[in-house]
């Protein structure tokens, strides 16, 4: 997907921050009366800020929205928690920048160079100087073709829909990246940390994976067969060959949620499985973000390794159920019935919520289990963050090695 831009809409860089980048310009060349940009209200949304230099900058949580940003040059600069949302940052220098946090959906960053950046999650500061859990740094939807990032630490970062046609990840730490949905043809990801990366979906037609640890990552409908997979480590990844075949209607109806999810709902059809008999369902590794089983029989189910930000399951029976290794963000299982459920190592977190212009609102949805039967429910070693459990049925739940954070309901 390429992002367009309209140049006539860039608004003029407003003159106290023009002065500041001038003097900040003098400070990197040794001038005398420089002054280091050290700004943490850094607004510049719709600016151009083409060719212009920013290097070892501290700008947290700049407002860089819908900026064009052509080939300037961001590199050794703390932009922690920083929205670049609809950018034009083609040919941009980001080398080395601290991007922890930082929300780059749907900006387009084709041949920009992101060599040893660090887009872990970052502690973002929200309303009233209050902060909530780490937020993952946010590319869903960008234009990444041709960007070299090599040495980058990914970890956690969420790439979903991405367009990175012959990228360099060469050696990265991308350990449980989301890239569902992803285009990485031809891109080179040899000798990368892909353990429990998520691929769902993705196109790797000449893909360099040699040399990759792909143990536990999900390949749910990858085809592999042009991939490069010399010395790749694929112990327990869920791909095509071990997958159990779905029935032709759920087949279909996922098929038109991948495009859903891919087109941002232009095309396609979310999956609504309201009411349906899924008992057995074999679901494990699919991306199903934002799909209905309101009310649904998925006795038995299988959802190991699913990606199902922001799913409805309320009033479904999930009775010995298996979410292992799931990522549910904002996933709602309101008076459900979860009884031998197992969220082994699953990852119940609060989903972000963005405004229209894709800008970061400081509001989140929960994972709700309100009114839900948690009889013998097992969560052992799972990641739950701001889940609301109040109003639940917990009996013989067992919470080994859970690491519980912010949760409203549990009974000790």
């Amino acid at each position: 997907m390429t992002v367009a831009f309209d140049i006539s809409e860039h608004r003029p860089i407003p003159e106290d921050i023009m002065a500041a980048i001038k003097s900040h310009h003098a400070y990197i060349a040794g001038r005398p009366g420089g002054l280091r940009l050290n700004d943490d209200n850094f607004e510049v949304s719709k600016c151009r800020f083409d060719y212009m230099s920013l290097t070892q900058a501290v700008l947290p949580c700049a407002d860089f929205t819908e900026t064009s940003c052509g080939r300037t040059d961001f590199s050794n600069s703390d932009l922690y928690g920083s929205n670049f949302a609809w950018a034009d940052l083609k040919g941009a220098i980001f080398s080395k920048a601290d991007l922890r946090g930082a929300n780059f959906i749907m900006a387009d960053l084709t041949g920009a160079s992101l060599l040893d950046v660090d887009m872990r999650p970052g502690q973002i500061v929200r309303w009233a100087g209050n902060s909530g859990g780490a937020v993952s740094t946010n590319l869903d939807g960008a234009n990444m073709n041709d960007v070299d990032l090599r040495g980058a630490d990914l970890q956690d970062a969420n790439l979903t829909n991405v367009r990175a046609i012959g990228t360099m990840f060469t050696d990265d730490d991308m350990h449980a990246v989301n890239l569902a949905g992803a285009t990485l043809d031809g891109a080179d990801l040899a000798g990368s940390k892909l353990r429990g990366v998520i691929l769902a979906g993705a196109s790797v037609n000449g893909t360099n994976l040699s040399n990759c640890d792909l143990s536990g990552a999900n390949l749910r409908n990858v085809d592999l067969s042009t991939a490069k997979l010399h010395n790749t480590n694929l112990d327990g990844a869920i791909t095509l060959e071990n997958c159990e075949d779905l029935p032709a209607e759920v087949a279909e109806m996922i098929g038109l949620h991948s495009k859903w999810i891919v087109s941002n709902g232009e095309i396609g059809e979310r999956a609504d499985f309201s009411g349906m008999d899924l008992r057995e369902i074999e679901l494990t590794g699919c991306d199903l973000r934002g799909a209905t089983f309101a009310g649904a029989n998925l006795t038995g189910a299988t959802f190991d390794q699913s990606e199902l930000m922001l799913a409805n399951f309320s009033g479904a029976n999930l009775t010995r159920a298996s979410f292992i290794g799931a990522a549910l963000r904002g996933t709602m299982f309101t008076n459900a019935n979860l009884e031998e459920t197992k969220f082994l190592g699953a990852r119940l977190e609060v989903a972000e919520i963005f405004n229209a212009q894709h800008q970061r609102t400081g509001k989140t949805i929960p994972v709700m289990f309100n009114g839900a039967v948690l009889s013998q429910t097992n969560f052992s070693r799972a990641k739950i963050e701001g889940a609301i459990f109040t109003d639940s049925t917990q009996m013989n739940t067992i919470w080994e090695h859970a690491k519980i954070e912010n949760c409203m309901g549990i009974v000790d």
